[in-house]
């Protein structure tokens, strides 16, 4: 089986819009393939085959980029929501008040933190 299929298996379901997308590089390097292979074959110039190169690999690039930005502001957008939660457990735990002592509104927000990570 290959990369981009086994991925589907293992990705997290609600995060697989924010995975790279390796249909899209699949596809962008078979179509400039095979641009270039025509071209090729029609007779094109070694100068229109280069200037084809530059394109078909700025392309590419491109696509990578953006690909890595999305995945790379997913990752740190995640990265800060649970910091936030786990600096909101860390001052619970600074504060040393027992759980039975607290009010119920402390209690509550203690553990849906609590319980929210570790589902």
């Amino acid at each position: 089986m290959k990369f981009g299929k086994q991925i589907r298996f293992v990705a997290v379901k609600s995060w697989y819009d924010k995975y790279v997308e390796y249909k899209k590089f699949k596809v962008a390097v078979t179509n400039g393939r095979e641009r270039m292979l025509e071209a090729h074959e029609n007779g094109a110039l070694d100068s229109e085959l280069d200037t084809m190169k530059e394109e078909f690999l700025e392309n590419i690039f491109k696509l990578i980029y953006k690909s890595l930005n999305s995945v790379t502001s997913f990752y740190t957008t995640e990265y800060v929501k649970f910091q936030e939660l786990i600096n909101e457990i860390e001052d619970d735990i600074d504060v040393h008040l027992p759980f039975s002592q607290r009010d119920e509104e402390s209690k509550k927000s203690f553990i849906k933190r609590v319980f929210g990570i570790t589902i």
